[in-house]
């Protein structure tokens, strides 16, 4: 039993220091004290069961009073001095001091919303005090200020809803009266309208906004009032007003799109006007910054899905392939630039073409246009290189003159080395056409050698052998890059189903001309569209194919299918190469190489007079040359098709290049052999005599004056002064025929190169020019350009045998191309054995 008394004792002990650390805490805790006493008073009486029971009951009253000081804590600091709530707190206290908790848990519920309720009607009371001092127009702060004294008075007293009341009354009289600001958002929205009217839409759309705000500020004492027919009409003026401001705001767009779109152009205009001037980069960069305004005004069509956005959307187009091409024009430029100087400074032309070459190399364009451009740097910087051969071959030369054999075989191996090397990197610039030229001067070396080491010997038989001159270096004609057109997209895209459209070539008088490949027959041909078929244009385009349908010549480029659906076209062989005319932009070309074009025209208008049929457009726009230097005519779209006159001279014909019997609208045979030696005289010259400027100058000049000889302009062209002035008489019969102009042709080149241009030669050095482009194209892993060499070289070649050898080599490679694999030095080994055996 005494074990039983000491666990409760313990137990006693145990909750009453329990007790004593809660009551130790912030509070009055009275009950919890008094409880205590009782506990030990009933303990003294040995009645532990009741002592225990008061002591637990202690601990519970500590913990409600414990949580209710922390919620009385909590407000506190809220309550005003003056107020309700702080009576309320002063009466909580009061009852906690007489351990009075319940009623303390009672009067704390009161004094809660009554901090609650005093905070929210002072916040309120607070902004309307802010709006009596602003004594707004409209307002009536005299009534505003009674309400709210009354307000606080009867928030003293605790009367919230009262006090509540009290004060919306006073934050309506301190505002302006709804009226008031109606007739403000009126008066803001006429002002905005007249400022609309004389196209102030910037002002019209602020004082809109400001005319929405009064309304904003009227609906809101409206809603207070509870008018809802006031809310209703402003919110249908505020819809109007909105409307109001969007079409202004639309019409600020447009308006910004159009000043954008202005910028632009005076950029560009502005870019036009320093690529003449050769001001490359701060034109492209004014065209890049027009791009930018123009996709400026491209956001705003397409926000406001303006009509103009498709225009704009060109233009960008049009502006980034503009870009393009002065990006091309520069380029160009800098190689005409650096090839001015190959005269004086060959080393330098070659540094600078390379720097060309590497700025060609950054700009990746994929057009037909930009391949020409590199191939025509790459042929200059070939041409700056054995340019620097020829002058020390002269160097050489000048040594062995005076018996420094020695040193002139030196200097001539050195050569050879160095050619070795331009041959190497022609073969790897694809420039293939320059390897026979380069061959010729190692073989000049070669021979050179012999005859150096024949002195160095002093043999007693051997006398000093007379050396191979170096001839003038042939001229480079860069590609010229075309005008900026890009002909009718409608009828592109109606042909876009049958073709690929590759490149645009150019254009003449009535049609443009570009490079595609046929889908049906996967083939790249050209394609020929006349640009409107007004009257006289159709019966140039029909006329055109009634004569050359009849012709089929190897110099003559062939009429592939005329068509008339989807638009009138004709489908052209495409000759991959130059005009005669972009050669001649270089100046005069080589006599060798003038000889051979010239040869080429004259079979072919033998051919076609064959058939009846004369060209009597002759120029060099007219004339073809392939990439190994066979000549094709084409364009027979005027033949014997003369009629009236205009500002150019006579129409159908070019006035620079016509026969005198052509300014009488009169035209035969004799009128094509008149053009040819006209060509052949630019060719060996540079120059066309009647080039002289004005209509009438060049028509007095071609009916009464006969040019200087070409030999006054180039020595070299001597052997042909009497042919080509017979050519150019002003009498048609006094002209020479095609055949008597090529029999002179013919003789030259046998006496002067030991070259034969009967019709198997030629084939033999086309087949060669081709298969060695062929084989370096397939060291490049270039199978296109090798595929279509080998095609070429097969159409020329007769020897079945070698034909077969041809066709298995070209369906392996078509393989390796559909298989998308890269050519294997094995296979490109392979090529130049088969390539050895043809050749």
């Amino acid at each position: 039993m005494m074990l039983g008394i000491k666990n409760k004792l313990k137990l006693i002990e145990k909750e009453v220091q329990k007790v004593e650390k809660l009551i130790a805490s912030k509070g009055f805790y009275t009950a919890s004290k008094n409880l205590l006493n009782k506990a030990a008073n009933e303990l003294s009486k040995d009645d532990i069961s009741k002592a225990l029971e008061s002591i637990k009951r202690a601990e519970e009253i500590a913990l409600k009073e414990k949580k209710l000081m922390e919620k009385i804590n909590k407000y506190r600091n809220r309550k005003r001095k003056d107020s309700i709530s702080n009576k309320l707190y002063q009466e909580l206290i009061k009852n906690l001091e007489q351990g009075k908790i319940e009623e303390a848990e009672q009067i704390y519920l009161d004094f809660e919303r009554a901090v609650i309720n005093e905070e929210q009607i002072l916040s309120k009371l607070k902004e309307i005090k802010f709006l009596i001092n602003k004594k707004m127009a409209g307002s009536d702060p005299e009534e505003a200020e009674k309400f709210y004294k009354m307000s606080l008075q009867v928030l003293k007293e605790g009367r919230f809803d009262e006090a509540n009341e009290l004060a919306e009354k006073a934050k309506i009289a301190a505002k302006p009266l709804p009226e008031f600001l109606l007739q403000r958002a009126r008066d803001y929205c006429s002002d905005a309208l007249k400022n609309y009217e004389i196209e102030n839409f910037e002002k019209a759309i602020e004082l809109w906004k400001k005319s929405i705000e009064e309304y904003e500020k009227a609906k809101e004492i409206a809603a207070e009032k509870k008018d809802k027919n006031m809310i209703k009409n402003i919110e249908e003026n505020i819809a109007k007003i909105n409307k109001y401001i969007e079409e202004a705001e639309i019409t600020v767009d447009n308006r910004e799109m159009i000043t954008l779109v202005k910028n632009a152009d005076k950029k560009i205009e502005e870019a036009e006007k320093l690529i003449e001037e050769n001001k490359h980069d701060y034109a492209i960069q004014l065209l890049k910054d027009a791009i930018k305004d123009d996709k400026e005004a491209e956001k705003l069509a397409k926000k406001r899905n303006f009509e103009d956005l498709n225009r704009i959307e060109r233009r960008i187009e049009d502006v980034q392939r503009r870009i393009e091409y002065y990006q091309l024009e520069k380029g160009r430029y800098l190689i005409e630039k650096a090839f001015a100087i190959i005269d004086k400074n060959p080393k330098k032309s070659e540094k600078e073409l390379y720097n060309v070459l590497n700025y060609l190399y950054s700009l990746q364009f994929e057009t037909e246009t930009y391949k020409q451009l590199k191939n025509s740097c790459k042929k200059a910087i070939i041409t700056s290189k054995l340019k620097q051969a020829k002058n020390n071959m002269k160097i050489a030369e000048e040594l062995y003159k005076n018996d420094k054999f020695y040193d002139a075989r030196d200097i001539y191996q050195k050569i050879d080395d160095y050619l070795m090397k331009v041959e190497e990197e022609a073969g790897k610039f694809g420039v293939t056409s320059e390897i026979d030229d380069i061959r010729k001067l190692r073989r000049v070396c070669n021979e050179n050698i012999d005859s150096c080491n024949s002195q160095l010997f002093n043999l007693p038989d051997a006398p000093t052998r007379k050396l191979i001159k170096v001839t003038d270096y042939k001229k480079f004609i860069p590609n010229a890059v075309p005008s900026l057109t890009f002909g009718d997209k409608n009828k592109l895209k109606k042909l876009s189903h049958e073709y690929e459209i590759l490149d645009y070539l150019g254009g003449g008088g009535f049609a443009d001309v570009y490079k595609a490949k046929w889908k049906k027959r996967d083939m790249v041909v050209a394609l020929k569209i006349p640009r409107e078929l007004t009257s006289s244009a159709e019966e140039i385009f029909f006329n055109e194919i009634r004569k050359w349908e009849k012709l089929n010549h190897r110099n003559i480029v062939n009429l592939l299918k005329p068509r008339i659906a989807p638009v009138p076209h004709l489908v052209i062989e495409y000759v991959d190469g130059a005009t005669l005319h972009e050669i001649l932009e270089g100046g005069k070309i080589a006599t060798d190489k003038a000889c051979r074009i010239a040869f080429d025209i004259a079979r072919g208008l033998e051919y076609a007079h064959s058939k009846l049929i004369i060209h009597c457009d002759l120029k060099p726009k007219n004339v073809l040359v392939s990439k190994v230097g066979e000549a094709k005519i084409t364009d027979f779209g005027i033949a014997k098709t003369v009629v009236t006159t205009s500002k150019e001279g006579i129409r159908g014909i070019t006035l620079i290049y016509a026969s005198p019997e052509q300014l009488d609208e009169e035209a035969d045979e004799q009128t094509d052999v008149y053009q040819l030696g006209l060509l052949f005289y630019q060719m060996l010259t540079g120059i066309n005599p009647f080039d002289v400027g004005n209509r009438e100058e060049i028509e007095r000049k071609i009916r009464e004056e006969m040019p200087e000889q070409p030999s006054k302009y180039n020595k070299d062209a001597k052997p042909f002064d009497d042919i080509i002035m017979q050519c150019l008489a002003k009498n048609r019969d006094e002209r020479p025929t095609l055949r008597q102009l090529r029999e002179a042709i013919y003789e030259y080149m046998k006496k002067y190169h030991g070259e034969s241009l009967h019709l198997t030669e030629d084939n033999k050095k086309y087949i060669e020019l081709a298969i060695t482009n062929a084989f370096y194209a397939a060291k490049q892993g270039d199978l296109i350009e090798c595929i279509s060499n080998l095609n070429y070289a097969k159409e020329k070649i007769t020897k079945t045998k070698l034909k077969k050898i041809i066709d298995n080599l070209i369906d392996q490679l078509e393989v390796i191309q559909n298989e998308g694999v890269k050519l294997s030095e094995k296979t490109v080994e392979k090529i130049g054995k088969l390539l050895k055996q043809i050749l």
